[in-house]
């Protein structure tokens, strides 16, 4: 009887299963695996950030966060005991995706202990939120010492410090001066709205432009009214508010700061896409067409995006984790260096890595540049084919001009921030830096490339004979 069960067990039982997975064709493989790469990088920054943030800023040590730790530290335990094997498997043909039966066991018991654990946590945490909401409607004056007792330990080390409420210097102008330069902002800020939303519809709605070139650019006229947004509006503001009023809340302070750095990275990331592009069209135009192809371009947006948004996590969580003590800004807006000066604590760490990044963004971007343009260079000059040479002048000037205006305006403002006397120059430099390419980007574009140029010419003329 025991060796024919024995046997039997042999047969099936085996220690390898086989997994369906997901079914995507060869074409897909690739774009598939892209995006639950980026997918899962986004979990991960986000939820770890989160817990991070938590665990080193103690403005945040409550019960109610330290309960919260739980569920996102629960998404990241639970996506990666599926996601990393689900990509894996998308790389290897359906009828090889083999898993061990122990470690099918072990994902599935991971697995079901995030959902399970999904459920738990936020019934601990509606157990915390009833808690806080009865005691406040026994007593909203003093609310019960047992809530009380749980949370001052955390909480009550942080009231001298860490002030929600920052001051920003701004503008520093006489009261003659306040509302022509209040009408010279507001007249830039609609002309670089108009310019770059007009370029990006200019763009979409024309079939013609429908080309690899013309939709990367579209990156940059989104990038610069999305960056324009975060500042002018804001600046606008407080230069019709008397200096002593130019307040703005801790976590505003923080949201800017994070927009201004997206704003900047993307514009270096975004450029060396474009780069990779002009570098292909005029290095191997026979294979243009197959390489820039849809899932290209969308590859390269996404990278360009996605790399911003990673280094940018990075250098505003770890300023975020200080205590403060000051609450003056000393500059037009928030930015990292101005948060994580307001510091009491060693900032070291965040002046090393905000240089490094800084270096890095700017050394990386500039080295792509010059060495995408030098091999561009070398085949303008090898090839005998004038037409193409003057066309390739055309589109590379133009993207030339665009960067180094980028690039001089922010290097200028980074050093400047290292000397406190020239807070007046840097903050010329920061208003260059947000204007100058947000104007300059749209006209240089559309009168240096000779379609856009045209596209616009048509649709003037066409409404122009219109009775």
């Amino acid at each position: 009887m025991s060796p024919h069960f024995s046997m039997e067990n042999q047969t099936f039982n085996s220690p390898f299963l086989q997994l369906e997975g997901l079914a995507v064709t060869e074409q897909n493989f690739y774009p598939t695996f892209l995006f639950f790469l980026v997918f899962y990088v986004l979990i991960m920054v986000s939820n770890i950030g989160i817990v991070l943030l938590i665990t080193m800023e103690r403005s945040l040590h409550e019960p109610m966060y330290i309960l919260f730790c739980n569920l996102p530290f629960n998404d990241v335990f639970g996506n990666s005991a599926v996601v990393p094997r689900i990509m894996l498997d998308i790389l290897k043909p359906a009828s090889e995706r083999y898993i061990r039966y122990t470690d099918c066991v072990t994902q599935a018991f991971f697995y079901h202990m995030y959902t399970t654990a999904s459920h738990t946590i936020l019934m601990a945490m509606a157990f915390d939120s009833k808690s806080k909401t009865d005691s406040k409607s026994d007593n909203p004056d003093c609310p019960p010492f047992s809530y009380f007792k749980l949370s001052y330990h955390f909480s009550m080390e942080n009231l001298t410090f860490n002030s929600p409420v920052l001051q920003l210097e701004g503008l520093v102008i006489s009261e003659q001066t306040l509302y022509p330069t209040f009408l010279i902002f507001l007249i830039f800020y609609v002309l670089i709205m108009v310019a770059n939303i007009g370029i990006i519809l200019l763009i979409t709605m024309e079939r013609s432009l429908h080309e690899p070139m013309y939709i990367l650019f579209c990156n940059l006229p989104f990038n610069d009214a999305f960056g324009n947004s975060v500042i002018v509006p804001r600046l606008l503001g407080d230069i019709l508010t008397p200096m002593t009023e130019r307040y703005i809340n801790y976590i505003d302070c923080v949201i800017q700061a994070f927009c201004f750095h997206m704003y900047v990275a993307a514009s270096h990331t975004v450029l060396m896409a474009m780069a990779f592009d002009r570098y292909v069209a005029i290095c191997n135009p026979l294979r243009y067409t197959a390489i820039m192809t849809t899932k290209m371009v969308a590859k390269l947006t996404a990278s360009a995006w996605g790399v911003a948004l990673f280094i940018v996590s990075i250098l505003i969580g770890l300023t975020i984790r200080l205590n403060r003590c000051g609450t003056l800004i000393l500059n037009l807006y928030c930015d990292n260096a101005s948060l994580f000066k307001l510091s009491c604590e060693n900032n070291y760490i965040n002046n090393v890595n905000g240089l490094t990044y800084t270096v890095a963004l700017f050394v990386f971007s500039l080295g792509c540049i010059v060495l995408t343009y030098a091999k561009i260079t070398a085949v303008c000059i090898t090839s005998k084919n004038k037409t193409v040479n003057s066309k390739a002048l055309k589109t590379c000037s133009t993207h030339l001009t665009v960067y180094l205006i980028m690039w001089v305006s922010g290097f200028t403002m980074i050093i400047l921030h290292r000397f406190a006397g020239y807070a007046d120059y840097r903050k010329g430099a920061a208003l260059l830096f947000h204007v100058g390419p947000g104007i300059l980007n749209p006209v240089i574009y559309a009168l240096q490339t000779t379609e856009i140029r045209h596209t616009l010419l048509k649709i003037l003329h066409s409404k122009k004979v219109t009775p």
